[in-house]
């Protein structure tokens, strides 16, 4: 009897130890969650923001007259986000732009310094971020309006100064060294031919022979009009899809809206149509910055909940028959896809 009590209570040890340690997963993976969809949260708006600001001329930014404090929440992805963005202090065409991203309980605030490029693809695609930084938590204020903002900026100018500062004293001191280096010596020991002239400063050109890069066509333009449609770069649209972690489905999509926005714009460059070309080529990229990376992020959240499914019908499978164990898999496959096709067609690329 004694030892049947001493098993039955292992037993119960050992289910409660269980539960405990899976209790604190869950937890873990709640936390987790919270902080990735906030981090998301904020960059989505950071891409909208940016979007907007480069779509349209410098001197037509909404906040030329003043900074736009917006601290009414934006609702975003089952979060919200706040924002704060102004023309930099002491700088010409350069603006700071700030934004709180907040799941629940976890907040995440983004800090961004970027200079305005009047070039459209580039602008919407690559930004020219000056200096970047990244708060959560307790270090995140729960406003962002003076004075908070005026504090902030104060600190984002110290660690930018810092960074130059530490910058410069890095060229310095790789510049220190490469004095010292001989090349003559490099030569040798690898067992190449040192020239007998010695080794020249700075490679010079033959005689006769220019260096000179001539610029990148441009879309022709007829007599008597124009155009601000400059020649695009097809491959660079197809590196920038395949370094953003699309999964490949997506990645797909994307290309083939490209593609098929490509044939437009040439069919309208053709004709001399160069404001329609514009037209479509801006709103394309418009969809990629505020619609295209939003949609990979419910995308990944749908696998992610997918996969746990999984995982919880595979911690049932001894007590299901194979019959039983197959058939909700595949209805968990055919409702991620159908959720993935619903994310999709929701978002559609023009």
């Amino acid at each position: 009897m004694g030892l049947v009590v001493v098993i039955i209570t292992l037993l119960f040890l050992s289910v409660f130890t269980i539960l405990h340690l899976m209790r604190g997963t869950g937890s873990q993976l709640t936390y987790a969650d919270a902080h990735v969809r906030s981090l998301v949260i904020a960059e989505s708006g950071v891409n909208l923001l940016l979007a907007r600001l480069m779509s349209q001329p410098w001197e037509d930014r909404w906040f030329r007259d003043g900074p736009d404090y917006h601290g009414t929440p934006i609702p975003c992805e089952g979060g919200s986000f706040i924002y704060a963005i102004q023309d930099t202090p002491g700088a010409t065409c350069t603006v700071d732009l700030w934004v709180k991203g907040e799941y629940r309980s976890t907040r995440r605030l983004l800090f961004y310094r970027v200079r305005y490029e009047d070039l459209l693809f580039k602008g919407l695609t690559s930004p020219a971020f000056q200096f970047a930084a990244d708060l959560e938590g307790e270090r995140a204020p729960s406003t962002l309006a003076p004075p908070v903002i005026d504090d902030l900026t104060g600190k984002m100018n110290e660690l930018l100064d810092r960074k130059l500062q530490t910058r410069g004293q890095i060229a310095d001191r790789w510049e220190g060294l490469a004095d010292k280096v001989n090349p003559a010596t490099i030569l040798t020991a690898l067992g190449a031919n040192v020239p007998t002239e010695g080794i020249p400063a700075k490679s010079v050109a033959p005689p006769g022979v220019s260096t000179l890069v001539s610029p990148r066509p441009r879309e022709p333009v007829p007599s008597g009009g124009s155009s601000n449609l400059a020649n695009y770069d097809k491959n660079r649209l197809w590196d920038w899809i395949g370094k953003q972690g699309f999964d490949d489905e997506y990645a797909a999509y994307l290309r083939a809206a490209a593609v098929r926005n490509f044939m437009a714009i040439d069919v309208q460059s053709r004709l001399q149509r160069y404001a329609e070309a514009e037209r479509i080529f801006k709103a394309f990229l418009k969809f990629l910055m505020r619609h295209a990376l939003r949609v990979q992020g419910l995308r990944t959240t749908a696998r992610m909940k997918y996969q746990a499914a999984l995982d919880d019908l595979e911690a049932q499978a001894g007590s299901l028959t194979p019959e039983e164990y197959a058939a909700r898999k595949a209805a968990l496959y055919q409702d991620y896809r159908n959720e993935l096709e619903g994310i999709t067609n929701a978002n559609p690329a023009p």
